[in-house]
């Protein structure tokens, strides 16, 4: 299956993306990560039913792009109300989706999706022909390739990044990295149990729960007492030179 093809129809990601609505202050804890470097005009790559969208609609202009037809209506029918947004369905991997630079797009948000794209390679390069110059990507993605097991496979997963393979492939597609930091220490032990050791392919719902009221605290924690030397996820703050045309 190439990347162009990859999850036309949501599938088991729709009861994933189902069970992360419910984990409000996690989806919360990763825009917080993001907002302090965001613009006006924001592409949301892979934006699902808007787990991570919700938390950008004061910005000026909204777009959200996915695969999936499923998960492109059900956004768009969530956000219909915001008519600052929209949403198109686009894979990231194909070349003809660098005619949403015609938007003017000054910020990429790009979170848990470029572990679902086979060339992963393409897709920053075409996220790097949309962002005006000066703009900035905003990336999230899976840690630790060791931890790569039966929910990475249910979820439809190439591969989970170590920091050097991730600065690499974004410094390639001609990014400037500006901060690149793990998140989510806990997260960790989580995988490793339900993903490895379990063989589960979901998370059960009871455990997003407890995560989700835990939340709080490991934010303060991470943010005020100690960054973690490991994480369940790569916080990747990139940016385009100043001098492109914008």
């Amino acid at each position: 299956m190439t990347a162009v093809a990859l999850r036309e129809t949501a599938g088991l990601g729709f009861e994933i993306q189902t069970r992360l609505s419910a984990v409000d202050r996690y989806n919360a804890w990763i825009a917080q990560q993001f907002l302090p470097y965001a613009g006006e005009r924001v592409l949301d790559v892979g934006c699902a039913i808007g787990n991570i969208t919700r938390h950008f609609l004061d910005r000026e202009l909204v777009v959200g792009i996915d695969v999936a037809a499923d998960f492109v209506a059900a956004i768009s029918q969530r956000f219909a109300e915001f008519p600052n947004f929209h949403c198109e369905q686009w894979n990231v991997a194909d070349v003809r989706v660098r005619v949403l630079a015609e938007d003017r797009i000054d910020t990429i948000v790009c979170a848990n999706v470029l572990e679902h794209v086979e060339d992963d390679g393409l897709a920053l390069t075409n996220m790097r022909a949309i962002l005006r110059g000066g703009g900035r990507l905003l990336l999230l993605v899976p840690a630790h390739p060791f931890l790569f097991g039966t929910m990475d496979e249910a979820d439809e997963h190439f591969r989970r990044y170590t920091a050097a393979t991730l600065a690499d492939r974004v410094g390639i597609a001609g990014f400037q990295v500006e901060r690149l930091y793990p998140m989510n220490a806990l997260g960790v032990v989580a995988w490793f149990v339900n993903g490895k050791l379990l063989r589960r392919r979901l998370i059960p719902s009871t455990q997003y729960g407890l995560y989700n009221r835990l939340v709080p605290a490991l934010a303060r924690a991470e943010r005020t007492i100690l960054r973690p030397p490991v994480g369940l996820s790569l916080v990747c703050i990139a940016r385009t030179s100043e001098t492109e045309a914008a």
